[in-house]
């Protein structure tokens, strides 16, 4: 089992992108106001003279990604407020990490290999034995953590575990004394993942046993398509799979968390502030991605593009 600060430091980049990430269709690129492919995953959003910016992130990056896109520090110079989807979490705060374990452990003397049939505890056991790990070390936790780690792992293997945009911006707006304000609550992101997997956990453990090798090469042809704004790509490489595999645990991660957050993007509008909301790059396009949903409810949505440096 990982160590709890593991635990935490893994925990925002997996319950923003478990499987892959939001959705996309061709009508997006009717319903935008830009090229599909542009500088950077920046969008101005604005109404009237009101404005802020949207910007997709990676939540898991390798030290080869810095410096980020200049559009994304243009417009975290311009904005007052920083805003991501929750807190991120504290590896220091043991209290906190415990507090998250506990919510993904299973009560009640319930374990994972009783739910999983004998086809997919097998499975389970071959992949965990190629990082001399057994089903037992991750038996008292639920399929959702057991999904994140495996993650984790193929990252970990692939050198590309490390800091992200969300807590690169986290740590100026700290040091810059900017607001940060949140979409959602760490609880809400925690009983979310807890739910992953529950019902169908032989299809959930096996969708992420399937497509683990590909964690590292997806996250990088990610990478390529974030750091030039093309939508079409993320499409392409993050979101095709997800629905097929788990139509359920994508409709949770990604539908219903959009349309819940449009009503707390608009009431940003009309405040004297202006703001830069971070959330993962696969929450943006899409018919039933967060940028459609702002275009469809009146908003001009459009590619931010950078000053460059006379």
């Amino acid at each position: 089992m990982a160590a709890p600060s593991s635990v935490a430091r893994s925990f925002d980049m997996k319950v923003s992108a478990l499987i892959r990430s939001s959705v996309v269709v061709a009508i997006t690129t009717l319903l935008l106001q830009a090229p599909a492919f542009a500088a950077s995953s920046v969008w101005k959003i604005s109404k009237g003279n009101d404005e802020l910016y949207l910007g997709g992130t990676i939540h898991m990056l390798p030290p080869s990604a810095f410096p980020l896109p200049a559009e994304f520090e243009q417009a975290y110079q311009k904005a007052d407020v920083v805003v991501l989807e929750a807190k991120l979490p504290d590896p220091a705060d043991q209290q906190a990490t415990m507090a998250m374990i506990a919510k993904l452990s299973y009560s009640n003397g319930d374990t994972l290999t009783q739910k999983l049939s004998p086809k997919v505890r097998q499975s389970l056991t071959d992949y965990l034995k190629t990082f001399n790990l057994t089903p037992q070390q991750f038996n008292a936790f639920k399929p959702g953590f057991v999904a994140m780690q495996i993650a984790m792992l193929e990252l970990q293997k692939a050198g590309m575990a490390g800091e992200g945009v969300d807590a690169y911006f986290v740590k100026k707006a700290t040091t810059d004394a900017k607001t940060q304000q949140y979409l959602e609550t760490v609880e809400f992101q925690l009983d979310l993942m807890a739910a992953m997997g529950a019902g169908t956990e032989d299809q959930f453990m096996l969708a992420n046993l399937k497509r683990a090798d590909e964690t590292a090469e997806l996250l990088r042809q990610s990478i390529a398509a974030w750091q030039v704004g093309d939508i079409q790509a993320l499409e392409r490489i993050l979101l095709n799979d997800a629905r097929a595999d788990d139509p359920a645990s994508f409709a949770l991660l990604f539908t219903q968390r959009n349309q819940d957050w449009i009503p707390k993007i608009q009431q940003l509008f009309g405040n004297g502030q202006r703001e830069l909301i971070l959330v993962g790059a696969g929450h943006l396009p899409g018919k039933d991605g967060v940028l459609a949903l702002l275009s469809t409810a009146g908003y001009q949505v459009e590619h931010f593009t950078a000053v460059q440096p006379k």
